[in-house]
């Protein structure tokens, strides 16, 4: 995108070739689905604060398992955007597929363990993989 002058003639060229008649804003690299940018843009409900393991495992694009959860903050529903934190800094959001108070039950628990402790199963992963957004 460019925000320059239009009276100035060939303005979008000039700037883009480098001279300092205007604004130029280049595009980020690796362009967000609508879907991404969705969970990214969107207002959180919670928080999921997860253990280093459990970053570095959503980064690389998988989802996150509750054993990996270390503390659940706010109160939030099934299908809500919460925010995941590790070391202090929040690095992804995503879409939880459990509740603030099953999470609660099920944090440093492994997936295998989940029917059993809340008597039914959504899904292994707290947050899918394709409803997790990197920051």
């Amino acid at each position: 995108m460019v925000i320059a002058n239009s009276a100035i003639d060939d303005v979008v060229v000039k700037v883009i070739n480098g001279e300092n008649i205007g604004t130029l804003f280049l595009a980020r690299d690796g362009k967000s689905k609508n879907r991404t940018r969705w969970i990214i843009l969107s207002k959180v409900s919670g928080k999921l604060i997860v253990d280093k393991g459990a970053k570095e495992a959503v980064i690389k694009g998988m989802g996150l398992l509750p054993s990996g959860i270390v503390e659940v903050t706010g109160t939030f529903d099934r299908g809500d955007i919460i925010e995941m934190e590790s070391e202090g800094k929040v690095f992804a959001k995503g879409i939880t597929d459990y509740t603030s108070s099953e999470l609660n039950k099920l944090k440093g628990k492994h997936s295998n363990m989940i029917e059993k402790i809340l008597g039914y199963k959504n899904y292994d992963e707290v947050v899918r993989k394709s409803n997790i957004g990197l920051l």
